[in-house]
């Protein structure tokens, strides 16, 4: 009895270990991956050490720079960047936009490298949904909510911490429902939320 008593310690503590090491792993970022999209805004997020291998092989299909974590300063921009995620089918990242003073700082920090081989391009439109699908390059900013269809250009999120992405409405629902796409992230699968949990830009665009 106190063999197996003993057996289960071990290995709970083992597994608790191993649960601390993963935590550490995700709360300690290894990379930075940054850069700027085809209108010039900027882009960053990082990376745990597992992920690095696939981080920097995705930083090279999408024309971004990497930063290796290794000082005080770097651990201190990272602490307030987003978390990045890989895409498995195609190898490309999610990396969110971020404000344009972190971003400098960013680049200061890197100094001016190698100039990476194309800023981060808007990718194809996604495949047909539904029977209604979002015409390509044909996005819309509608001015209110009465003008939503298909095809227009709003703003959802993916938390609280997370920033506010564009995204094509896809499909209208009932009950002030829609499902989007990411537009720059065709990738990532459609979603559905709510009228209330959205954001309209402005008609004239961010460009303004």
């Amino acid at each position: 009895m106190n063999t197996t008593t003993s057996d289960t310690g071990e290995a709970t503590n083992h597994t608790n270990n191993d649960a601390a090491a993963n935590t550490a792993d995700t709360a300690n970022p290894a990379v930075i991956l940054f850069g700027t999209d085809e209108g010039g805004k900027p882009h960053a997020s990082t990376f745990s050490q597992a992920e690095v291998e696939l981080a920097e092989r995705a930083a090279g299909l999408m024309g971004l720079r990497v930063l290796h974590i290794t000082t005080d300063e770097h651990r201190t921009v990272a602490a307030q960047l987003p978390a990045g995620r890989i895409f498995a089918q195609s190898g490309r990242g999610f990396v969110p936009f971020v404000k344009k003073a972190l971003y400098e700082r960013l680049l200061n920090l890197a100094g001016p490298g190698e100039a990476p081989p194309r800023s981060v391009a808007a990718m194809p439109n996604s495949p047909p949904s539904n029977d209604m699908p979002a015409p390509a390059g044909d996005s819309t900013r509608p001015a209110s909510w009465a003008e939503v269809k298909v095809g227009s250009l709003v703003l959802a999120s993916t938390g609280q911490q997370e920033g506010w992405f564009e995204s094509v409405v896809v499909y209208t629902k009932a009950d002030s429902l829609f499902e989007l796409r990411w537009r720059d992230w065709p990738e990532e699968a459609h979603f559905v939320r709510h009228r209330d949990a959205l954001a309209l830009l402005s008609p004239l665009g961010p460009e303004a």
